[in-house]
């Protein structure tokens, strides 16, 4: 596990408990290590495999909070970070800033400095790559690594919707044992192929700056937060003082999808949420946004059968 560095200004008690009301996911039959001071807490889950490591930490704090992870410099490390901004330094000396649904591939480290910025919570993922995992990745993307093993900390891109839908399904996973590992190495595997295919492709989103990026972030943001209202493309551009069309192409780049298209994956997502958790199909599709027949449809395009026989075949399996 990436460890926390104790030389820090604040007094720590460390417990294996999660806090009360823990605001983030959880890595059920895995460690958890919570590092209690003054103002709030840092948590930190792990899962360990041959392949990788895959470290989870939620920093709820009322001020700004310093801290340092020790990294395995053979490693590769992949940082996702879910909720919240902070600012990396990567082994003391290259600074980068790292925003909600960002990522930052590193190489060759053997640290990392935190530093939240927006001072309520962050949620951030290390997956570190080790063994025949990364091997074989290398093996596909031999130009990419070659061309790019000197340029590896030179910003955070864009997390590829697919990719966000990864993290979250191994952060909720409810399988068990054995069922659970290999879902697990499953998804640990698509995520890194995901997102070196991004990487490996052509930028289209390098001729534009930071605040048109935070624009659309804030589009994301609306989409994601509020999937029962209804927006126009235009009323979403003039939300951010954008032009249609720079808008319509800037989404498409950072997200890989048109804005209609996002949200109709996550209502899809948060629809089929609420079929597992008990609600009736028609219930799971107003509270997600759908009209239960448009709803229907969708299911059947993406899973190949109907809300209610999903359910009622997740219900006796």
């Amino acid at each position: 596990m990436p460890l926390i560095d104790t030389h820090i200004p604040y007094k720590l008690e460390i417990s294996n408990m999660l806090p009360p009301n823990f605001p983030g996911c959880r890595l059920v039959e895995h460690p958890i290590c919570t590092y209690w001071f003054d103002d709030g807490y840092l948590t930190m889950q792990e899962i360990n495999s041959e392949d990788y490591t895959l470290s989870y930490h939620t920093l709820c704090s009322k001020h700004s909070f310093p801290y340092r992870c020790k990294l395995d410099p053979l490693q590769e490390t992949i940082i996702f970070c879910i909720t919240g901004t902070s600012i990396l330094s990567i082994n003391s000396n290259q600074e980068t800033k790292i925003s909600a649904n960002q990522w930052l591939r590193v190489q060759d480290a053997s640290s990392i400095n935190w530093n939240n910025t927006n001072k309520t919570l962050v949620e951030v993922i290390f997956l570190q790559y080790k063994g025949n995992l990364l091997k074989e990745m290398k093996g596909l993307f031999q130009t990419l690594y070659k061309e790019n093993n000197n340029d590896t900390y030179g910003g955070a891109y864009y997390t590829p919707l697919e990719s966000r839908e990864y993290i979250l399904q191994i952060l909720k996973c409810k399988l068990e044992s054995e069922l659970r590992r290999h879902f697990i190495d499953n998804k640990v595997g698509d995520i890194l192929f995901n997102l070196l295919v991004n990487l490996n492709g052509h930028n289209p989103i390098q001729d534009y700056n930071q605040e048109d990026y935070e624009k659309i972030q804030q589009v994301e943001r609306l989409l994601s937060e509020d999937l029962l209202q209804q927006r126009t493309l235009q009323s979403l551009a003039d939300e951010i003082g954008m032009g249609l069309t720079k808008f319509k192409q800037l989404f498409k780049a950072i997200y890989h999808h048109t804005p209609a298209d996002y949200q109709r994956k996550l209502r899809l997502a948060k629809a089929t949420e609420y079929l597992l958790s008990g609600y009736s199909v028609k219930e799971s599709a107003y509270k997600s946004g759908w009209r239960p027949p448009v709803f229907i449809e969708a299911f059947k395009e993406v899973y190949n059968t109907t809300p209610g026989k999903f359910k009622k075949e997740r219900r006796s399996g």
